[in-house]
């Protein structure tokens, strides 16, 4: 109706009139779903969160996001929490991985793989990570797999 009312008075350059909604995107509309499956406590930083990055649900209710831009790095750098893990790619251009907070190494080791993956490195080559909580930085060395291999994982 929009679009014929804007033909009707001869109006040729308009924004689009549909859509706009983040609840109309497919994307955002999967990450609020697997969010609301979770079973804790939804916070405000949950629901900006989800407009930033790729979301990645690890095994044991683990959380990982992974910028996909450098304003999007920048972005989840800013979302950090002291308990969260931050993984940066050292050496190569590569994304920054927001691991929610969890103490499970199996975890913590899939996340740094997940973000080698996603990085510039050549698949086979080993990637040195630094993963930071609050004060406490470290350094996993691990092998720059195909993405297709963590596709699975992706909300």
């Amino acid at each position: 109706p929009q679009m014929a009312l804007a033909t009707q008075h001869g109006i040729r350059a308009y924004p689009s009139p549909g859509g706009g909604c983040l609840l109309t995107k497919a994307e955002f509309a999967r990450k609020l779903k697997a969010l609301f499956a979770e079973e804790r406590p939804i916070q405000p930083r949950d629901l900006e969160l989800l407009k930033v990055g790729r979301h990645l649900q690890l095994p044991q209710e683990g959380r990982l996001i992974v910028g996909r831009v450098h304003q999007e790095n920048l972005r989840l750098r800013d979302f950090a929490q002291p308990d969260d893990i931050m993984l940066r790619v050292n050496d190569i251009p590569g994304p920054t991985g927001l691991l929610l907070p969890t103490e499970d190494e199996e975890q913590i080791q899939l996340a740094a793989l997940v973000v080698a993956a996603y990085s510039d490195a050549p698949r086979g080559d080993l990637v040195r990570i630094t993963l930071a909580r609050g004060e406490l930085s470290w350094t996993l060395t691990v092998p720059a797999r195909p993405r297709e291999d963590y596709h699975h994982l992706l909300v």
